[in-house]
């Protein structure tokens, strides 16, 4: 049996938007689960309960989606949130050779991904 489609709804606004939430419907997905006021610091436990909860046959059946009526204002908070990560891990990374930095700087990375 597969696992059922989850789509993960992830809105800076105050409000999800009833738009996004409506076309997902139509698009046929089983689950839909709506966050609001979604902030690059809030988002990593909505982000890794999906993965850790899911993984292999049933990941394949989630999505994430993120949405915002300031997309600009949304990346800028991003990448200040990462500069400040890196700047705080930075020595401590170094410390702990290449692998850890090159895991860190992949794992932003896909977090990158996973907002857009």
């Amino acid at each position: 049996m597969a696992a059922p489609k989850i789509l993960i709804q992830l809105d800076t606004d105050a409000l999800p938007s009833s738009f996004d939430s409506i076309v997902a419907a139509d698009a046929g997905v089983d689950h839909l689960l709506r966050y609001d006021s979604i902030t690059p610091e809030n988002v990593v436990p909505i982000l890794h309960g999906a993965m850790f909860t899911r993984g292999g046959e049933g990941l394949k059946n989630t999505a994430i989606f993120i949405g915002s009526s300031d997309v600009v204002g949304l990346l800028i908070r991003f990448l200040q949130l990462t500069i400040a990560t890196k700047q705080q891990k930075g020595h401590a990374q170094k410390s702990k050779g290449k692998i850890k930095s090159s895991f860190h700087k992949r794992s932003i990375f896909r977090a990158a991904l996973l907002s857009k």
